[in-house]
């Protein structure tokens, strides 16, 4: 495997020193070429025809130019545009329109690229030019995406997908934006499914312009996943492929990207060659405010991994100044925080360190929640389950048809034996509702009290933690940096009795973190139950030396955050009993998701439970969260140990 691994890697570096050596846009030079001819017949047009043709002529060469020449494109929009209004060409004036905050947003001149998309989202509305709604919902969700606003983006994304499928478009955009917003959420899987969705349609239509941005995307997910082999084969594949058509703009990102990839193998001097790369544009394709963040951002963390903290801290500086001027990019500022309070504490800036630390896990916080998720998920969700009921409407009412034909004549023979059955039913019916409806009060009265309860014990568990962590784990962190300067400059600081005082704060630390991610684990709060499930064993069972098993499956997205707290809360539950009373030296956990249900089962080789002990609090505290969930839950103890059966409906 080593040495299929390293004959890759041989050839990786042939393909790029020949791509580097060799550049070629060969096929669109040829499509821009072919389009200046084009142009050059109708110089000057006398008829409305010509003038059609001069037009969409000018618009395909700028949206062609805006990739890789960007002062040329705005020209051609420019001219694009005036003709278009002068001779009423009403659908070419929407498009041009269009391109041109295209041509705002690959300059990223993010405001200016709003107001154009805006604009021509509006007049293709009014005209009912629905062919062109699409590129303008696309285009609108990419400015969100990019500012962000990830869930104003998958509105977009997904409702532009909707009229694809509805006009039997190609959907290849729509699904590749929508795979760009799970690879912001850092849901790599889910990328990967639409990605490679869209890059099948773009494979078959022989798209090669989009396959560039397929590859790419593709690339960053396996990045994400720590699949650096197939990210590299794809980064390099994409590179190829951009030269071939053109595409600067994708070009010069796949440089970076595969920058980042070399950081995460621990490459820096290809980490920096790559941003250099990146970095090296020339004047008809300038980076934009965003682009130079976000470089700048790379570059100093590199130099942080080299220790060169003084560089590291130069690109940083750099960077902020990008934010201070661009508010809108603050979603992607959180890198450049982390950077200054590591180049700061590293040069011995101690209160500038703690106050970049600060921003930077208010960042996080307010960047990366799971609320964002949850919203995203819900839009595709909702997208989903209206497309299956318009289908289910459809059958439905073809069926009724049928039914209605073949019923026309029994209904006047069963008419009265009807209407009686009918009046016997609703007067059972309302006898039964009323019933009911006493029932359900006294129900609804008990699991709102539950609720309540539970909530509120969640929201104050949510903010001691929040309090512990960000308060005085902080400070104590800070003392201890504080404690060993003063040590330090006395000269005091190898003396037993320090080293065991920094050796007690550092435990003190160690103990309120673990206590903050047990009442709120950080885990649970922004990568899901999974990962939450594995450190609560990793920390509580292998420190008892207990081995556990844990299998997961069919979970490859979150869960409800309902469902997420009430299972992580029960395990919390049965964990402590098994440590506390079972006696066990194996736990086996099995989570398990099918289309209508949750199935969690625990099992432990401990010394089980009689069936009296089954009433105990923490067991009482279990079956009321499953009650809230609308849940089952079983217990089968015996000599042998115990095995607790968790359903949850989803």
């Amino acid at each position: 495997m080593f040495l299929l691994f390293q004959s890759k890697k041989y050839a990786v570096f042939l393909l790029l020193f020949l791509l580097f050596k060799f550049p070629v846009f060969s096929q669109n030079n040829k499509v821009i070429d072919s389009l200046n001819n084009e142009l050059l017949k109708y110089k000057i047009t006398k008829n409305r025809k010509e003038d059609s043709i001069k037009v969409r002529t000018l618009l395909k060469l700028s949206f062609k130019n805006v990739f890789q020449d960007l002062p040329t494109s705005k020209k051609q929009v420019e001219q694009a545009l005036e003709l278009s209004k002068s001779k009423k060409l009403q659908k070419s004036f929407i498009d041009a329109v269009n391109i041109k905050g295209v041509y705002y947003i690959i300059s990223g001149i993010q405001d200016s690229a709003r107001y154009y998309f805006e604009k021509a989202l509006d007049l293709s509305k009014k005209k009912n030019f629905r062919d062109l709604e699409t590129k303008c919902l696309n285009n609108l969700g990419m400015y969100h995406k990019n500012n962000g606003n990830l869930i104003k983006a998958q509105k977009y994304f997904i409702e532009s997908l909707k009229l694809d499928e509805e006009l039997g478009r190609s959907a290849s955009k729509s699904l590749s934006n929508i795979g760009l917003v799970y690879q912001e959420l850092k849901q790599y899987e889910k990328a990967i499914d639409y990605h490679l969705r869209a890059k099948k349609i773009r494979d078959k239509e022989g798209d090669l312009f989009g396959l560039t941005v397929s590859l790419n995307n593709l690339a960053i997910c396996y990045k994400g996943l720590k699949d650096y082999e197939n990210a590299i084969l794809n980064f390099l594949d994409c590179i190829e492929k951009c030269k071939e058509v053109g595409n600067l703009d994708t070009l010069y990102k796949v440089y970076q990207n595969l920058g980042n990839t070399y950081y995460l193998m621990n490459q820096y001097g290809k980490t920096l060659e790559y941003y250099k790369l990146s970095m090296n544009r020339d004047q008809k394709f300038p980076l934009s405010s965003q682009e130079k963040m976000i470089l700048f951002e790379n570059i100093s963390r590199t130099y942080v991994a080299l220790g060169k903290y003084k560089t590291a801290l130069k690109y940083a500086k750099e960077a902020k100044e990008i934010l201070n001027n661009n508010k809108d990019f603050a979603f992607y500022a959180e890198e450049t925080y982390h950077t200054l309070a590591i180049s700061n504490f590293a040069l011995g800036n101690i209160e500038k360190g703690i106050a970049y630390n600060d921003e930077y896990y208010d960042l996080l916080k307010e960047n990366f929640n799971s609320e964002n998720k949850k919203i995203v998920n819900e839009l595709e969700t909702k997208y989903q389950t209206e497309k299956k009921e318009k289908e289910l409407l459809q059958t439905q009412a073809e069926k009724a048809t049928t039914e209605l034909n073949l019923n026309k004549q029994r209904q006047v023979s069963f008419g009265l034996m009807g209407g009686l059955v009918v009046v016997l039913l609703i007067g059972f019916s309302l006898f039964q509702r009323n019933k009911r409806k006493h029932q359900l009060a006294i129900a609804n009265e008990k699991e709102n009290n539950l609720q309540s309860i539970i909530t509120a014990e969640e929201k104050e568990r949510t903010r001691i933690a929040r309090e512990l962590h960000d308060g005085v784990v902080q400070q104590i962190g800070a003392v201890i940096i504080n404690s060993r300067n003063v040590f330090d400059k006395l000269g005091v600081s190898e003396k037993p009795e320090s080293e065991a005082l920094i050796n007690q704060l550092e435990s003190s630390t160690s103990e309120l973190r673990n206590i903050s991610h047990q009442m709120m684990p950080r885990a649970l709060e922004e990568k899901g139950l999974i990962t939450a499930l594995k450190e609560l064993f990793e920390t509580s069972l292998r420190p008892k030396e207990i081995k556990h098993d844990f299998e997961y499956v069919n979970i490859s997205e979150r869960l409800h955050s309902k469902i997420e707290i009430t299972l992580y809360r029960i395990t919390q539950e049965l964990i402590n009993n098994i440590i506390k009373h079972s006696g066990a030296t194996l736990v086996s956990i099995q989570l398990i998701k099918t289309e209508q249900d949750v199935v969690f089962m625990l099992e432990d080789d401990g010394k089980g439970f009689s069936k009296t002990s089954k009433k105990g609090i923490g067991l009482q505290n279990i079956k009321s969260r499953i009650d809230i969930v609308k849940g089952s839950v079983n217990f089968n103890s015996e000599q042998t140990g115990t095995l607790t059966t968790i359903k949850i409906p989803l």
